[in-house]
């Protein structure tokens, strides 16, 4: 049975919600009985577990993607990764931590130039 023939048994429009899949399965199963119809419960148990089959797939493969955070707070740290992703390990460690001791502000604010003003990515700064 493919995609398309699995949810015109079922009489709803494709889906990976187990709620609709099962709610449209226990509506066509009240026109269907078992017994007077076999291959047609056949037919509708096949497709609604199918259905069912083909929504867990998507799931585990991930499915739909989720689209991008367009939030103030998503695209900070969006961009946060993306600067933070060319620093080896012990430059990260190294730009947030300070040592554990305390510095001036201009100590600080040093140590983040090469983050913020883009000489990580030249390759001055950090041993990059």
């Amino acid at each position: 049975m493919n995609r398309i023939e699995i949810f015109q048994v079922l009489g709803i429009e494709e889906t990976k919600d187990e709620r609709a899949l099962k709610a449209a399965y226990r509506q066509r199963l009240s026109a269907v009985n078992p017994e007077d119809d076999p291959e047609g419960f056949k037919r509708l148990r096949t497709a609604y577990e199918e259905a069912c089959r083909l929504a867990r797939q998507q799931e585990e493969e991930g499915g739909e993607q989720p689209g991008r955070d367009e939030t103030p707070s998503g695209v900070w740290v969006e961009k946060a990764a993306e600067m933070l992703s060319v620093l080896p390990p012990v430059a990260v460690y190294d730009a947030f931590s300070h040592g554990g001791r305390g510095q001036t502000e201009g100590e600080i604010s040093g140590g983040f130039y090469p983050i913020y003003s883009g000489e990580v990515r030249a390759g001055r700064g950090y041993g990059v």
